[in-house]
Order: C-alpha cells, then sequence, then structure tokens
C-alpha cells in the first residue's frame, strides 16, 4: 500500500476542525496499522532514476542518501524515461535496439522489453479506454507507433511526418501533437482514425512540444528562434511568443505547479515558464552540458544530470539556487523521480 500526503485546509468553524481532527486520528491509525509496509516502497518513492547511455544501464539513486544501488540492464542507448500515471512502471526508449525497455520501480529486474520494430526516438504515455497506451516516434521512418502497455502489443504503425521531433497526447487521449523538423510544422493527428487531421505551419524549427494541465494550449519550443510558441488546441492558432534562451531544445511539463521548463544548450541553462500568465522566468544558468531534468510532485526541486561533471544537481525551484549535488562515477543522461 503507498499512501500519498494531501494538504488539509485549515478548519474555520467547530464543525469543520471536528471533521478535520477525525480525519487526521484516521490517517494516523491508518499509518500506524501499516508500520510495517516494506522499506522497500519508502525508499522507491524518493528514488531517482537515472540512465547511464553509455552502458546501456538505470541506476537508482536516492535522494536521501545519496547512495547509488545496483544498475538495472535495459536495452541499447537509452534516451528518455517515462513512468506511468501510478508508479507502477518505468518505461525507457531504447533507441538502439527497435525495443522499449522497462521495470517495476520496486525491483532491479528489468521485465520482458517490449519489441516495437522501429528504432523510436520519443515517447508519451497516456490513459484512453481503461487503458493505458504508448505512443513511440521514430525520426529514420517518420512513422507513430501505439502499444498497448497492459498486454505490450503494438496496435498500429502509421506515418505521421518526415522527421518526427516531439511528440504530446491531449488531455482526452484522442489527438497526438508531433512537431515535424523537416517541414517545421506541428501535425495533429486523429488517434482514432489514424490520420493527420491538421499540419499547423510553426514560425520555425520545432523542437519539443507539451500539452497544459488545462488542455486548452500546447506549447512548441522553436530552436533557431529562441522561442516558446503557445498554440490553441481549439483552433490552432498561435499565441504571443515567449522568449527563452538562445537554442532551447526540449521542454518538460510540471503539471503540479503549473510550470514548463525548456532546456536551452546555447547557454547550458533552463527556462522556466509560468503557463498561466505565459511569462518566462529567470533562467537557471548551469554553465555545463545538461543531461536531462526532472521536477519534485510538489514542484519545489528541480533535479539536473550533468554528464560532464558526472553528477546530479539538486535546484530550489523558486530561487534557482544550487541545494545540493549527488556526485556519480557515470556519465548521467535522461533521468525521473518515483514520489
Amino acid at each position: 500500500m503507498i499512501f500519498e500526503i494531501v494538504k488539509i485546509k485549515r478548519a474555520t468553524s467547530k464543525k469543520n476542525r471536528i471533521g478535520s481532527l477525525a480525519l487526521v486520528v484516521v490517517v494516523a491509525i491508518l499509518l500506524s496499522a501499516c508500520s510495517q509496509v516494506s522499506q522497500t516502497v519508502i525508499l522507491a518513492k524518493s528514488t531517482l532514476y537515472v540512465a547511464d547511455p553509455g552502458e546501456n544501464r538505470i541506476y537508482p539513486v536516492s535522494v536521501i542518501t545519496k547512495s547509488v544501488a545496483a544498475a538495472i540492464s535495459v536495452g541499447k542507448d537509452p534516451s528518455q524515461l517515462l513512468p506511468t500515471q501510478q508508479g507502477i512502471s518505468v518505461y525507457a526508449v531504447t533507441g538502439g535496439s527497435e525495443t522499449i525497455s522497462r521495470f517495476n520501480p520496486l525491483s532491479i529486474n528489468p521485465q520482458t522489453p517490449i519489441n516495437i520494430g522501429v528504432n523510436a526516438f520519443a515517447m508519451a504515455i497516456s490513459p484512453h479506454n481503461n487503458g493505458w497506451y504508448g505512443y513511440l516516434i521514430s525520426r529514420n521512418s517518420g512513422v507513430l507507433t501505439t502499444v498497448d502497455l497492459l498486454t505490450d502489443k503494438v496496435t498500429t504503425n502509421f506515418v505521421v511526418g518526415i522527421d518526427p521531433t516531439a511528440i504530446a497526447i491531449s488531455n482526452s487521449g484522442l489527438l497526438a501533437l508531433v512537431t515535424d523538423g523537416a517541414t517545421n510544422t506541428l501535425n495533429v493527428i486523429d488517434l482514432i482514425s489514424k490520420t493527420i487531421k491538421l499540419k499547423v505551419p510553426l514560425p520555425g524549427n520545432p523542437t519539443g512540444v507539451i500539452v497544459a494541465p488545462t488542455g486548452f494550449n500546447a506549447y512548441v519550443s522553436i530552436g533557431n528562434l529562441n522561442e516558446v510558441v503557445p498554440v490553441d488546441m481549439e483552433n490552432f492558432t498561435f499565441g504571443t511568443p515567449i522568449h527563452v534562451g538562445d537554442n532551447p531544445t526540449s521542454i518538460m511539463l510540471d503539471a503540479g505547479s503549473e510550470r514548463a521548463y525548456v532546456v536551452c544548450s546555447g547557454l547550458n541553462a533552463i527556462t522556466p515558464i509560468n503557463l498561466a500568465t505565459e511569462l518566462p522566468f529567470p533562467s537557471y544558468i548551469m554553465g555545463t552540458l545538461i543531461g536531462g531534468i526532472t521536477v519534485s510532485s510538489d514542484g519545489t526541486t528541480v533535479f539536473v544530470s550533468e554528464p560532464l561533471l558526472h553528477r546530479i544537481v539538486l535546484l530550489n525551484a523558486i530561487t534557482g539556487q544550487v541545494d545540493t549535488t549527488i556526485p556519480l562515477d557515470f556519465a548521467p543522461g535522461s533521468l525521473i523521480l518515483v514520489q
């Protein structure tokens, strides 16, 4: 059993105070009853999983003790790590082996890889029809591959562009947004009919795409223009460009804090964006190559892997200041935090 921590608002009346007290007592009883829950579960909830692309491995790294556990072997060249929403499984995109690897965060043993038949470049995971699906794009073939993550079966393969560079799924699970670097377009894919519904011309070369937690807007990073373009999800028109650091190469969503984080390789910096106001915060200047980033569930800590320095940096998301670092004996790439 895994418990999630929730914030309880201050009671404003005697009745509410009694109700809140009862809730706290119930929670305390539950926690006491479950005091024998495996320590493995507790540790897994504060563990980073860090890719070592050079050795085709994933390393569990404790945020609390900064210790590195035994490596998990995966397919060739792990470039992206994604958890399912429940945190039951973690998937590793291994572009050099035509598979996606997976493992249970509570076990160091990898599960059987899923053969997808293409060299995947990027992946998005989304629930649909009471199931979980993985959507993978291949830059070599321009194909989008759909995998049923409950049955491990490849359900569809169809062409979505010439050079797909990034993918995001609409909140409804019915549309895929695929950026095409060859045509500088945002291709809107109908996942039911498996067709390109619309090709939206972009002002420059796209490098990443996300969908906001509200589902109303998408955001596309434009590498050669040093900006992020808001896109209305209803009529696919553009909003005012958001200026970020030099040469944005990727964008990630932190749904909890309604922020986006843009990795800018020109300055080796990370630019946070407030999605509510569509304004950027001051950039975090890392000063060295960035291998990957992830954010804590409460939005307070940004984890940055630095492959040249063999370490992970923990940044205060508000101030951008370094809280601490975790030294490694390998060059880290993509990373995620299981909480």
